[in-house]
Parts: C-alpha cells; structure tokens; sequence
C-alpha cells in the first residue's frame, strides 16, 4: 500500500539529479531521453499499483446486486393451496382462487400405465394402487377472470351477472357487433366456424386461466399475391369441463341463453360491486377412482385473413369438474352476495 509514495519521492530525487546534470554539463539529449524513460516506468508502476490495491481493498458487499424483479414462485403462491371451504361466511381479500395450470399438470403426472404383458395383476394393482387412491376429493374454488359481463337496470335496481361459456361468449360478440362488422364481425364469422368443427359446440367449457406464449409476424401472401403483415399469437388455455352441464343449463338465462345470476340492489351500491365484483366456481373433480380421466386436451388455429391478419395457435387443456356453486363476492372486502347451488350430475 506504500508503492505509490515511494514511487513519487524516487522520481522527485531523480529527476533533479538529471536536471542539474544537464545543467552542468550541457548534454541535454541524452539526459532528455533517460528523464522520459524513467518517468514511464515509474508511472506505469504507480498506475499499476494503485489499481490492484483498489482491487484488492474492494469489499465484496459492494460487488452483489440484488434482484428486484417478481418473484415468480411467489406470483403462484398467491393462488390458495387449500381445500375450498364451502361454509366460510367471508372470503380473503383480493381472493384468486384455485390454480387451475396447477392442478391440470399435478392431474397429468397421474396416467395409469397399462399393464404389461409379463406382469401378474396382483403386481398391476399393487404397482397402480397409490395413483388410484391419489384422486384429490376436495373442493376446489376458480375464479373466471375474463367475459364475466356485469350489467344494471337502475329502473329495477337489478343486477345482472353472466357465467360466461366459451360458445356464449361469441353468441354476445356477434349479437353486439353484428355479423357484417369488416373486422369484428369477421372475427366474429371465423370463430363461429370454428365451433361447427366441434371445439367449441360442446358449449360447456369456460375459461379460467389464458397463458400468453408469445407473438411473431410474418408476410403472407394469397393466391392472386396480395401480400400482407400477419401476427402470430400463441396462446394456452385452461377451460373447466362441466360435467353436469345438463343441470347447469336449468338456471335462470338470459337472452342469448346464457346463464346469469341476479341481484337486487340500490344503484350506489351495485357501482361499487361492478368495479369489484369476483365470480366463483366451487367444483370438485369428476372422476374420482382415476385422476387421469379428468383431463383432456386439443388444438385450435384461427387462421389469418386479408381483413383481420391476425393468426392464433391455442393449446386448449380442459379439467373436467363437477360445477356445485357459483358465488358472487367483492374482491377487495372479501363480502359474498350470492351462493346459488348447481344441482350435481345424476
């Protein structure tokens, strides 16, 4: 740690040895060249040497960056973990529910292998028996997080809340917009062929959970070559498969036969419930001697057109449930309005 002051109180005695050499004897070229030449060395040390010390000296405390991003374990901890309890008179605040990607990919890890040709069916049962017995038999709470429509009648001071299908969700689109609109309604007209291809005639999936898997563009071009800018979409979506869809259809619908829930109340109210409103779906897993039967998967492409180039790939998994209840809550305090039964499937 010394280096740097010996260095300049070496070139300070030096330096005036070589001036009053030069002084004396007049060789002031050669004497120029050796003053230079000592001034590099000793300078290249000093800079060399002061640099280490700071290297060395540096304290690691000051080298470690913390990471402040989200975390995202901590994101998918904010789902509930714990079996649904049916008699709760008020729910956490800002309460999300079960996760539904969860619960799908645990349901995945549990297929029952097929017995093998050489093994005995004692050793088929014993080897298969805690995949069986894995079925989880609880209840299970979801929170529809998109087409929950919300609308109000101040006249009657009624309130009225859609459960939303997938299938109804387009029956709204194409009612609201029109068929004819050149880009909604050709959306519109897409995805209604869609559902002729039998994705979405079942009318008894809805959405909960919509993973965004990215985008990309790409020019495109027809048969006449028009050319255009498409963007790609990729998307995986998890839907509730009701199984007791039979029974759920019995409820109270509205005019494009969806079903809704309706709740009397003064309007200053009902404006502070539709800034806040959560819709739940209490279920519980349809197959409960083989957990791998509760779920199921398909493909979706909705090709691009000159009109709408919008292009999206969706994987689609389902988890097929039991629909039980559906409750109406406020999701800042918390407060339940509404648990209206879904008969079960017979």
């Amino acid at each position: 740690m010394f280096q740097p002051l010996t260095n300049l109180l070496f070139l300070e005695v030096t330096v005036k040895k070589m001036l009053n050499l030069i002084y004396k004897k007049g060789q002031s070229r050669v004497f120029f060249k050796i003053i230079i030449l000592i001034f590099i060395v000793t300078f290249t040390g000093y800079g060399y040497s002061w640099a280490e010390e700071k290297k060395t000296n540096k304290s690691p405390q000051n080298t470690t960056i913390k990471n402040k991003g989200l975390n995202n374990k901590k994101i998918e901890s904010q789902y509930d973990i714990r079996p649904f309890n049916l008699t709760v008179e008020k729910l956490p605040p800002n309460y999300k529910g079960h996760d539904i990607k969860k619960l799908y990919h645990e349901l995945e890890k549990k297929k029952i292998p097929d017995k093998d040709e050489f093994e005995t069916q004692e050793a088929y049962t014993k080897r298969t028996q805690s995949l069986f017995s894995a079925v989880p038999k609880d209840f299970y709470a979801f929170k529809v997080v998109e087409f929950a429509y919300f609308n109000y009648d101040a006249e009657s001071q009624m309130i009225e809340i859609q459960v939303p299908t997938d299938y109804s969700d387009i029956q709204r689109k194409v009612l609201e917009k029109g068929i004819h609109d050149s880009i909604e309604g050709g959306y519109d007209l897409r995805q209604m062929e869609q559902m002729k291809k039998g994705y979405m005639k079942r009318k008894n999936l809805i959405l909960i959970r919509r993973v965004d898997e990215g985008k990309s563009t790409y020019i495109a071009s027809n048969s006449f070559g028009v050319k255009t800018k498409v963007t790609q979409h990729r998307q995986t979506l998890y839907d509730l498969e009701l199984d007791n869809r039979e029974n759920f259809w019995k409820g109270l619908r509205n005019k494009i036969g969806e079903r809704v829930i309706k709740i009397n109340m003064p309007p200053h109210e009902a404006k502070n419930l539709k800034e806040n409103f959560g819709l739940l779906l209490i279920c519980r897993l349809s197959h409960l001697t083989d957990p791998y039967r509760n779920i199921s998967n398909d493909l979706s492409h909705l090709e691009p057109t000159l009109d709408e180039p919008e292009e999206y790939y969706s994987s689609m998994n389902f988890v097929s449930v039991e629909l039980l209840e559906i409750w109406v809550y406020h999701i800042k305090s918390g407060k339940i309005f509404v648990q209206e039964k879904v008969e079960q499937a017979e």
